[in-house]
Parts: structure tokens; sequence; C-alpha cells
């Protein structure tokens, strides 16, 4: 029996030893490969981690910057934006842009490989200006508020050295209606996602420089091992390219779903002012941050996005999410939104304090207002993210406030 164990523990040892030296080597050739190899290789989701900043609260790990389609063609190494030029005119014109996981360089997931209004602004302004050189540093990261642009602002600014600060917002100011999260004002400047990882102690659920206390990446063969993320690239179809999520399938419509879809959530008098808040916070940062780029010497437009949901009610969007060609199905991106209890009620109740703030400021372009942009569904990837065709008509209206 203790010669048994005995080589039991041998051969465990071995293995361990075995696994480890395969990881380490899995590393440092993954780190080797060339950067356009692996993002024509490897999907738009892998492309999604987020780590702790000690600048901004969050950031993309480094790695995502390396394998994503999109990061292809940026001449920056910092893991708080991408840096793309567009054109080859003489006269360099500059953008530093700002935002959420639409504007977010590596949301490939969303909008497909440079799908997103910023790819889609610079090659539009290149085009349309042919002496112009455009150079858009674009340092949007997901599940960002306008707290966050405020502070990736300060700690972008001298790198990007823009002419025009375009932000990007408005419907993750819905975050600063959490009372447990952002009822105290000396936190509005933390990440939603930091607030909820010290919310879950002890464990804190983003690592910081591709390390976690509790993940498994050595042996456990999870997307944190090096040996994995080599395989998926060594193996895959060799010039594959990341594209959009393939659309979900729509959804069959029965009583049941009907009246919980129709159920309309009234909103408690705490979370109405919870939301009446959130835009007073929304307007200081919008203000601030045009403060500073004004005194830094340059322009500052601030666009109120567009969402599905706005202007509609429960009923009016699943009538306009029943496929024409087969009257009981629902198209999916409704049902996602349809199934957010409470979400239709409250981001309408937001934006209503939103628009308001936005008319008040000239330098606020409310694409809210532009009822195509919130009622078309083939724009939409879900409920709260354009597609490459959203994002055109949103680089094309962007356009007109800032040509160089």
């Amino acid at each position: 029996m203790r010669s048994f164990l005995k080589l039991c523990g041998i051969n465990g040892a071995v293995l361990i030893i075995f696994l480890l030296a395969l990881e380490v080597i899995s590393t440092m050739v993954y780190k080797s490969l060339p950067g356009g190899l692996i993002s024509r290789r490897q999907g738009p989701v892998k492309t999604w981690n987020f780590e702790l900043h000690p600048a901004v609260g969050h950031a993309h790990q480094a790695r995502d910057f390396k394998i994503s389609p999109n990061a292809d063609g940026s001449d920056s190494s910092s893991t708080l934006f991408t840096r793309k030029t567009y054109g080859t005119g003489n006269e360099m014109a500059r953008l530093l842009v700002l935002g959420g996981s639409t504007t977010d360089p590596l949301g490939v997931q969303f909008s497909g490989v440079n799908g997103t209004w910023p790819d889609q602004l610079g090659r539009l302004l290149a085009s349309g200006t042919p002496q112009a050189r455009i150079q858009i540093t674009n340092a949007a990261i997901g599940g960002g508020t306008s707290s966050q642009e405020v502070v990736r602002l300060l700690a972008s600014f001298s790198e990007a050295a823009p002419g025009w600060v375009v932000s990007f917002n408005g419907i993750n100011e819905l975050y600063f209606a959490d009372e447990s999260l952002y009822g105290s004002n000396d936190k509005i400047y933390a990440p939603r996602m930091l607030l909820k990882a010290l919310e879950d102690k002890p464990f804190n659920h983003i690592p910081y420089r591709d390390r976690s206390y509790y993940s498994c990446g050595l042996l456990c063969f999870t997307d944190n091992s090096a040996v994995l993320r080599l395989a998926q690239v060594l193996l895959a179809t060799a010039g594959s390219t990341a594209t959009d999520q393939p659309a979900a399938k729509p959804v069959t419509l029965d009583p049941n779903k009907q009246q919980r879809w129709l159920s309309a959530q009234p909103i408690s008098q705490p979370r109405q002012q919870g939301l009446e808040r959130a835009a007073a916070i929304w307007s200081d940062n919008v203000k601030a941050m045009h403060g500073i780029t004004a005194a830094r010497g340059a322009r500052y437009l601030v666009v109120l996005q567009p969402t599905l949901g706005l202007d509609r009610n429960r009923a009016q969007l699943l009538a306009d999410g029943r496929l024409a060609s087969d009257r009981n199905s629902v198209d999916a991106v409704t049902v996602a939104l349809l199934e957010r209890k409470g979400y239709v009620e409250e981001i309408n109740a937001l934006y209503a304090h939103l628009r308001r703030s936005c008319g008040q400021l000239p330098y606020c372009l409310d694409l809210s207002q532009a009822s195509a942009l919130t009622t078309d569904l083939a724009l939409y990837t879900d409920p709260r993210h354009l597609n490459a065709s959203g994002n055109q008509r949103i680089a094309e209206l962007i356009a007109t406030r800032i040509r160089p």
C-alpha cells in the first residue's frame, strides 16, 4: 500500500511539474506571437477582460489589446486606450473619445471588427477631408459612467493632445440610482464593477495585472490558461475574422410571456429620487469635462446616446418586436428588453431628466430624440448596444458637429 501511495505521489508531482512547465512555455510562445495572427484567430469574447487599474479604477487587460482585431492599427501601448490614424493627408486633427461599452475600442462582440462609431467616424472624417489625417484616441471602457469619463479624460488628455473631446453616454448613468453602491457621494467616481467586487468581500472578482487569488489559471485550462489560449490560436481556421455575434432566435409568444412582458413596473419614490440624482451627477460631470477641455484649449461635445425603449410603453415595444412573417414570434432583442424587470420604466424616467439637462447645454447633442435610433431593431445587437449599422448612423450625426 505504501509503495502504491508513493508511486501515486511521484506520478502526481511529475504531472504537476509537467503542466507547470507546459504553461510557462505556452505563455512564452503566446506572448511572442504577432498580434495580427492572434486577433484573426481568436474569438471576440476573449478580448473582454477587465482588471484593476491604479489610476482609473478598471481597464482592459493588456492581452486584450494584443489579441483584439479592433486594436490592430493602434500605435499605443497603453491599456487605457487605442490610438488610430485615418487618412493620409498632411494636416493632423486629433480627437479623444470617451464612453462605455458601445464606444469601447475593443467592442468587437457588439459591432464587429472596426464597427464601433469612433472607427467609423475616423474613416468618415478622413474621406470627407482629403487633406487631413484623423487621429482618434479611444479611451472608452465597458461599464463606464460619466464619472469614469472624467477620470479618463484627465489620465489621457496629455498624450492624446486632442482638438476635440467627444463623450458618448447616457444609459450607464442608471447605475448611480443604485443606493447600495452610490448612496454616498464620495463613491461616485468609483467604477461600478469595482464597488460590486468590494461588496462581495472577501473575494475580489477583478484581477490585477492578470493575477487573482481565487482564479485557477495554471492547471484548470480555463480562459486564463496560456495553454488553452495558445491552442485556440493555433487550431483556429487560418484567416478567420471575428464578427458580430450571431443573432439570437426569435421567441414564440404565449399568454404567460405576454402577461409578464406587458406588466409595467411602478417606480418607487426613493428610486425616482435616485434617478433624478443620477441625472444631476451626469450634468455635473459633463460640465466638469467641458471645463477641463476648454482649459486645455480643446473643444468638447457630449452626445446623449440613443437606446431601445425610449418613448415607448411595453405594449408598443411588444408590437414593434413581433415579426412580420410570424406574428406569434417576437424578436430576441425585444424579448431581452422586456424581460428586464422595471428597465423600460426606469430608462424613460432617467432620460426625461437627462434630456432636460442636455437641452440647457450648447455642447450637448441629443441623439436620444432620434426615433429611428430608438425603435429600429435592425440597428441593435442587444437592447443596450448598437451594431455596426447603428454605429454608422451615430458617426454620421456626430460628424456634422465636429468637422475638422
